[in-house]
């Protein structure tokens, strides 16, 4: 599934307003929604014209972001809380509040948030139709390692097989000497 947020009407303003003044604007939180309209209403430029979600349930803080070229941030966050919901939308807020860019798809969900188990999304941001380093990430500063996902599945699967042949051998042993 693809993700390509649609900066806003606001969110372009905001970046060459502040390029213009020789700043940058940072992108501070993702809001999550559980419902989308049909397709995201954007105007003849192909810029979003919404200033809020369609029905947003919760706004959280960017857990970590760094660029990776003038023109790409990767960015995370983690949703937790006590509601349940299907994601069929996000919001990508400036620390000043406005929308920079949102995504919404009303068919296919991007994710399903339990109010059990947090919800931790890692996503890059493409952002080519913008001045290169106009837009940061302001992060709350808690890394979450979310590459080391490999690693720990094959150390994980290394364990269950060591465990299995163990289990294997201590039947043998069984088998062998006759003891139960």
């Amino acid at each position: 599934m693809s993700l390509v947020p649609t900066i806003t009407v606001q969110g372009l303003a905001a970046v060459f307003n502040s390029h213009h003044n020789g700043l940058e604007v940072a992108i501070s939180e993702v809001a999550l929604g559980n419902q989308a309209d049909d397709s995201v209403a954007v105007n003849s430029n192909g810029l979003a014209t919404q200033t809020a979600l369609v029905a947003e349930q919760q706004r959280v803080p960017i857990a970590d972001g760094q660029r990776v070229s003038p023109q790409q941030i990767d960015l995370s966050f983690v949703a937790d809380g006590s509601s349940s919901y299907w994601v069929h939308e996000l919001g990508f807020y400036l620390a000043d509040g406005t929308l920079f860019a949102v995504w919404s798809d009303p068919d296919q969900a991007l994710a399903w948030k339990s109010d059990r188990v947090p919800l931790v999304v890692g996503m890059e941001l493409v952002l080519s139709a913008l001045p290169a380093d106009s837009v940061t990430v302001q992060s709350s500063g808690a890394p979450l390692q979310l590459m080391m996902t490999r690693e720990i599945a094959a150390m994980a699967n290394a364990l269950a097989r060591l465990q299995l042949e163990q289990l294997r051998q201590a039947q043998q042993i069984k088998r062998i000497t006759g003891v139960y």
